[in-house]
């Protein structure tokens, strides 16, 4: 399910001023993989916990929990944001973000973050693939060959592709 997210900070304290470095700010131990095409719509789903129904819910692309609400995508509050659509499914503890038309420049990381009131938020996170137009057409070529040739092999006659003009 979610994981929560550490930050780690080395600080020294003089007597005037304190100085603190900040050294990690990661979140999750996995991040659930998703494939789709250009031009596609793709819906990635974000469990939650029940006591959690009525707080925030968010999306942000990346994986830096420490920034995510302030770079959210789209919020609960905020259902519909160009590309993007978030659908709050209370009965079943999850939201899903939609994100329509598709393009290459969609692959990469997002943190689904439910803000929590007197705790720091709960992540979960994605990492999204979107391949381009062209696998598709190779692969569809490549299922024709191969349908084709084993037509072929199987029967004596030949064998006419339709053409469209």
């Amino acid at each position: 399910m979610a994981a929560e997210y550490k930050m780690s900070y080395l600080c020294s304290v003089a007597v005037t001023s304190s100085v603190c470095l900040f050294l990690t700010d990661s979140c999750c131990n996995s991040a659930r993989k998703i494939k789709s095409h250009e031009g596609y719509s793709e819906s990635i789903s974000c469990p939650y916990e029940s006591q959690y129904q009525n707080n925030l819910k968010y999306i942000c692309r990346g994986n830096r929990p420490s920034t995510c609400l302030q770079q959210a995508l789209i919020t609960s509050e905020n259902k519909q944001n160009g590309r993007f659509r978030l659908d709050d499914e209370k009965e079943s503890r999850k939201f899903t973000v939609t994100i329509s038309s598709l393009s290459q420049n969609d692959s990469g990381s997002y943190l689904c973050g439910v803000q929590r009131n007197s705790d720091l938020d709960d992540f979960s996170a994605v990492e999204l693939e979107v391949e381009g137009l062209i696998f598709i057409y190779a692969h569809i070529m490549f299922t024709l060959h191969h349908i084709t040739s084993s037509y072929v092999l199987s029967h004596s006659t030949p064998v006419y592709l339709l053409k469209h003009y």
